[in-house]
């Protein structure tokens, strides 16, 4: 092992010895308490703090999401009426094109039956003339 020297150099006794070993025993033992006291509370504090913290930017988070909140709030409106406009203007612009289409169809369907009605009625006129004109040849020809 290892001598153990007082203060003045010389080598202690065996009884001086175990006293300074049983002392240093104690002070380790006492180091190692307050280490583990000092862990322990510094892990509390440690905990405690982060609570706040978390605590702190919960609440800063709120506060600007809220801001933000409110500056929108404005533009949301603005813009919630500007896309109702939007969708009546949308509407009335399908209304249009739907009637529009419908007049263009009605229109062309007219103009078809118009032509047919008086291709059938001048085909009819013609075969009516060419009757009359046969039965004109029949009874101007000598029998």
């Amino acid at each position: 092992m290892f001598e153990i020297f007082d203060c003045y150099g010389a080598v202690m006794s065996k009884g001086k010895k175990r006293i300074i070993e049983a002392l240093a025993g104690k002070l380790n033992k006492k180091r190692d308490w307050y280490h583990q006291a000092r862990e322990r509370i510094s892990g509390e504090e440690f905990k405690s703090f982060q609570k706040s913290l978390n605590a702190s930017l919960q609440s800063s988070l709120d506060t600007t999401a809220n801001a933000i909140d409110a500056q929108l709030q404005p533009w949301n409106q603005k813009i919630t009426g500007q896309l109702q406009e939007l969708e009546k203007m949308n509407t009335l612009f399908h209304k249009t094109i739907a009637r529009s289409c419908f007049l263009t169809a009605m229109l062309g369907f007219l103009l078809v039956l118009g032509i047919t009605i008086g291709a059938w009625g001048l085909t009819k006129v013609m075969s009516n003339r060419v009757s009359d004109l046969e039965t004109q040849q029949d009874t101007c020809k000598p029998a």
